[in-house]
């Protein structure tokens, strides 16, 4: 014990004082080491568009959808005085779109699973005939329309002059996310580019994609 003492009493007067600092100096208050945020590396990052494709809804909202081979979820997730945020997932793969009232897409994340964090996305002109998946952006001339207990039928004109039907379901109890009809939500539509029908919805959506 005499030889020990000052040697401790040394590293206290000196270089002691340095190697306990060194100990706590780093992290939180308790001494734990803040390990930095994760960086996305993604091999590919798509873009999105800068027109909205879909409906609206209200925070919570989510809806499943089959379309044609494929499913589509959609959530509003989000609001603030200028917009809404809602999430797009498709597969393994989901897009957080901030959107403003007038429909135009201000900001947007993509992520994959587990969606732990986003990255940017580039937001590009939308083209014209672009419209969401199994619906049809052109405005053809309408033939007829009979609606009846939330069923319609919808016959229009092509350009070669050919009758072109779209039979669709909708409900109120449905929200609006992928489609809106006179304050209804899609439940199914066949038409020229396929099938949309719903799979399930609910109102208890959160974010899943963490924003930077």
């Amino acid at each position: 014990m005499r030889r020990i003492i000052p040697l401790l009493a040394l590293l206290a007067g000196g270089s002691g004082c340095f190697l306990f600092e060194w100990i706590w100096r780093p992290g939180s208050e308790h001494g734990a080491v803040e390990e930095p945020e994760p960086k996305p590396e993604y091999a590919h990052v798509p873009t999105a568009w800068g027109r909205w494709l879909y409906g609206t809804g209200t925070v919570g909202q989510w809806a499943t959808y089959c379309v044609n081979e494929s499913e589509i979820e959609l959530a509003c997730v989000g609001e603030t005085a200028d917009g809404k945020w809602f999430e797009v997932r498709e597969g393994k793969t989901a897009s957080a779109q901030f959107v403003s009232k007038g429909g135009r897409v201000l900001r947007a994340f993509y992520a994959e699973e587990p969606y732990a964090v986003a990255a940017p996305q580039e937001i590009a002109s939308t083209p014209a005939d672009l419209a969401a998946p199994g619906f049809e952006r052109v405005e053809l001339p309408r033939i007829s329309e009979s609606v009846e207990n939330g069923h319609a039928i919808e016959r229009y004109e092509d350009d070669l002059g050919f009758s072109v039907t779209v039979e669709s379901e909708w409900s109120a109890s449905v929200p609006g996310l992928y489609a809106e009809r006179h304050g209804a939500g899609l439940v199914r539509r066949a038409g020229p580019k396929g099938r949309v029908e719903l799979a399930a919805s609910g109102a208890d959506a959160t974010p899943r994609l963490k924003i930077p």
